[in-house]
């Protein structure tokens, strides 16, 4: 993904604990599924629990969310991530970190340094 969600840190935290821990990895646990690249896969998984609890205004059956490489485009197009002003290719170009997080190595910094000048993050 280009950049992070202009969502506030509680809401944020709020759908990944409630998608994961009560109602995702739990039951998966328990009871494992079939997995379908097209229409439940992890990305379609997470739509779904977003859609029957009414967060973020997706629909399941967006074609950018099926056809799940371009996920970063719509949350741009919708205004979902903080982008600093950037365009989405300018913001996707500074999200390529390779080379810098090589460069960081172990540092024990490397989550807050890596995060340094670029905007969302």
């Amino acid at each position: 993904m280009s950049g992070s969600t202009i969502r506030s840190r509680s809401q944020t935290t709020h759908a990944f604990c409630s998608f994961s821990i009560c109602s995702g990895s739990e039951a998966l646990r328990r009871h494992p599924q079939w997995y379908n690249a097209l229409t439940d896969n992890c990305t379609s998984s997470i739509t779904s629990y977003l859609a029957r609890n009414h967060i973020g205004g997706l629909s399941r059956w967006d074609w950018r969310l099926l056809l799940n490489g371009l996920g970063d485009q719509m949350l741009y197009d919708d205004g979902d991530l903080a982008t600093g002003g950037l365009s989405f290719k300018a913001l996707s170009e500074q999200a390529r970190i390779n080379e810098e997080a090589k460069s960081l190595g172990d540092d024990p910094d490397f989550s807050r340094d890596i995060r340094r000048g670029h905007p969302g993050f």
